[in-house]
């Protein structure tokens, strides 16, 4: 595909993403107004649309995926999405006998670790089998769903053996982390944007809003998103980086796990060299093939969702559990269905509060991601510039 029409395609995709956005927060400002649950319902509907189509953005922008292999992913929800990724890291290792980076045994024991993430995804999968629309929306108004403390416990698992295996591949462990740890500061980045850059007079008390977990208006988002994409420059990247590396302990604190405490302070000089180079923050962003190769690829298939998901709400819980709830508007925002003596826009009418943290959890999702595809067209503009 030419590189002009490739351009082309990724920017509607990502006016995709922003009209169902904007339609998600147009139909829930309608719904409180004229208090019709309906509404209520489509809003959630088209912001499940949005934390989907925006993730899958993130994908082709980072090469994690192909456009063919988007496109068989047909129009499924981020559950199956993940899923897929997951697969696609266990293939990496699995079937290809010609890696270089592992030896037969090393790679049995990642692909053990992988499939620890194939069972919670799965997990999860089996409860919504063969249940009603109106339980599927039941269960997630009452915000029980968990996927990443499952998560984080597999990845934990799959970080000691790469401490393990760091003597013998250190290139590949090294950037696995590096890449996590840029993906985390990506997200703190664009949250920082979000919070403290608009000045327009409709977007007083943003930040207010953001840790109250109330839904942006059409207006805001607009402005926000504008805001973002028209001011993103390598010059910003890099200050804005650098400042964060002066005080890393406010985003690493929310690293968890993923990455090691005793191992924090080689990441932030990786990371502070990373800046200095669009080249190298380029290819910590897209994965590129060449570099370190497969094992790390598919390692990053999975680290992705849970470095973009990890921020906590308002409630306490992390954007990624809230996103993923959002799947099941992906069928049943779209028709009403009955149980336990009432319908599902009663059910959503009675849940509103949590309602409205759903379409909140995908505004700032696809912000976020519409932000670091903003950073990555940036960075690579400015990589191309040095080589030209």
């Amino acid at each position: 595909m030419a590189s002009n029409v490739a351009e082309k395609l990724l920017e509607y995709y990502a006016e995709m993403v922003i009209v169902d956005l904007t339609l998600a927060a147009k139909l829930y400002s309608e719904s409180e107004s004229e208090g019709n649950p309906l509404l209520l319902m489509q809003s959630l509907f088209h912001a499940q649309q949005a934390a989907e189509k925006a993730f899958k953005l993130f994908l082709l922008v980072t090469n994690l995926k192909k456009l063919k292999e988007l496109k068989e992913l047909g129009h499924r929800p981020l559950l199956n999405t993940f899923d897929s990724l997951i697969k696609d890291a266990k293939k990496a290792i699995t079937e290809r006998s010609n890696l270089s980076e592992l030896g037969p045994i090393e790679k049995r024991k990642i692909k053990d670790k992988i499939e620890c993430f194939e069972k919670r995804i799965k997990n999860i999968k089996d409860k919504k089998k063969e249940t009603s629309c109106y339980e599927r929306v039941k269960e997630v108004l009452e915000l029980q769903l968990s996927l990443s403390s499952g998560l984080d416990e597999c990845l934990e698992k799959l970080s000691k053996l790469l401490g393990e295996l760091s003597k013998r591949n250190p290139e590949v462990v090294e950037y696995v982390y590096a890449r996590l740890a840029l993906l985390k500061a990506a997200v703190q980045f664009v949250r920082s944007i979000v919070e403290e850059r608009p000045k327009l007079k409709d977007l007083a008390g943003l930040k207010d809003l953001v840790q109250r977990g109330e839904p942006l208006t059409r207006d805001q988002l607009e402005g926000i998103i504008d805001g973002v994409r028209s001011t993103l420059s390598w010059e910003i990247i890099r200050e804005k980086f650098l400042s964060m590396l002066e005080n890393p302990k406010a985003w690493l604190d929310q690293a968890h796990e993923s990455l090691p405490v005793d191992r924090q302070q080689c990441f932030i000089e990786n990371l502070r060299e990373v800046c200095e180079d669009p080249r190298k923050m380029l290819q910590l962003f897209t994965v590129e093939e060449q570099f370190p190769g497969k094992i790390a690829k598919a390692i990053n298939l999975l680290t992705a969702p849970i470095a973009l998901g990890d921020l906590p709400l308002p409630n306490g819980k992390r954007l990624l559990d809230h996103v993923v709830s959002l799947d099941v508007f992906s069928e049943c925002g779209r028709y009403v269905e009955a149980g336990d003596g009432e319908i599902t826009p009663e059910l959503l009418a009675k849940k509103k509060d949590v309602a409205r943290l759903l379409v909140f959890a995908a505004e700032l999702w696809t912000i976020i991601l519409i932000g670091i595809c903003t950073m990555i067209s940036a960075v690579r503009k400015e990589t191309e510039r040095k080589a030209a």
